[in-house]
């Protein structure tokens, strides 16, 4: 787990590349989303010199045994090494040990980011819902895993 300051989730999220950010700034105002996931995400994530190479920000109910995946992103610099995959291995290793429950993740996705909807499917997170929002760019698709 990480404890990362909201300065720090916000360069880490202006690292992720221009389509990351972009992408992100329609939906959301930047520093107060960091300050969100640094105040009231779990964050697992990899460190590269003390500054955070990838991030997997969630939110867990435990009565419901759902988890909500609010961000994966990975520093351009180390895109394509498989660090998202491992993030999203070790949250499900994690939720299974928490306890005999399934659980389910979820997930949103823009539904123009053709790569990010092909590498959740990969993952085996399935499409359920498909829509849209006032943004622009703003259709989405919602995802889930079943973790046993």
């Amino acid at each position: 787990m990480l404890t990362s300051t909201p300065a720090q989730i916000r360069e880490h999220l202006i690292s992720a590349g221009p389509a990351f950010i972009d992408s992100l700034e329609k939906r959301t105002e930047i520093d107060s989303y960091a300050r969100r996931l640094s105040l009231n995400a779990v964050l697992i994530g990899h460190l590269e010199d003390k500054q955070i190479a990838s991030l997997c920000a969630f939110y867990m109910n435990l009565r419901f045994s759902k988890v909500h995946i609010s961000n994966v992103s990975v520093d351009f610099r180390f895109q394509r090494r498989g660090l998202a995959t491992e993030l999203l291995t070790f949250l499900e290793e994690h939720i299974k040990n928490l306890s005999p429950t399934t659980w389910v993740i979820e997930l949103e996705v823009s539904s123009g980011n053709l790569q990010a909807n092909l590498f959740y499917a990969k993952l085996g997170f399935v499409p359920h819902f498909q829509g849209h929002t006032d943004f622009p760019g703003g259709s989405f698709v919602k995802m889930s895993k079943t973790v046993n």
